[in-house]
């Protein structure tokens, strides 16, 4: 992906994360516990770099970025709603329909609490290998990733409406959030 859609993307993902943050606040009066000091604006740009969309589906392009946006864990809180919502505007734009929480919330709040666990124990992992050489560490960290896309794919099927079409994408990444400069 070129450079200047990586850096919109990024843009429009951290805009989501603000957004959630201070709805967040507005409903129980605090921000969410930060996990991490800062956002890794580097390490999300650098996904989008790296992301390839060349004959892909809509329903390939939307379970990659939810399994390994929020295998990022980049930002300092709310990794999993941000990487929903931005899937979402994505499908959206492909006239795709995600099952509103309310009517899903049992498999939503499933994926997540499943998907913080895998992540935890992979980071678990990761720090005991610290000493391994840079091949083993990459076979690891590949399965580990492919562990946590099965799962994620698996979940999307049941977040999906039935009837979407989601086997060709008509819009791609950039066309989805090009639209103006409000999220």
């Amino acid at each position: 992906m070129d450079s200047s859609t990586s850096k919109l993307l990024t843009k429009k993902y951290i805009q989501y994360y603000s957004i959630l943050r201070e709805e967040v606040k507005r409903q129980t009066g605090n921000y969410p516990k930060e996990y991490r000091e800062d956002i890794d604006k580097k390490g999300i740009e650098e996904f989008f770099n790296n992301f390839q969309e060349d004959d892909k589906t809509i329903k390939e392009i939307a379970i990659e970025l939810l399994s390994k946006l929020i295998s990022l864990q980049a930002l300092p809180n709310l990794n999993h709603r941000t990487t929903i919502v931005f899937t979402r505007v994505y499908l959206l734009s492909n006239d795709v329909y995600l099952h509103e929480y309310d009517d899903q919330k049992w498999n939503y709040n499933r994926f997540s609490e499943e998907s913080k666990h895998a992540i935890l124990s992979e980071r678990s992992l990761l720090k005991q290998i610290r000493n391994v050489d840079k091949k083993d560490k990459e076979w690891f960290m590949e399965n580990c990733l492919g562990e946590h896309l099965a799962m994620t794919r698996e979940y999307f099927d049941k977040l999906i409406q039935s009837g979407n079409p989601v086997e060709i994408p008509r819009n791609c990444l950039k066309a989805a959030f090009s639209n103006g400069d409000s999220p």
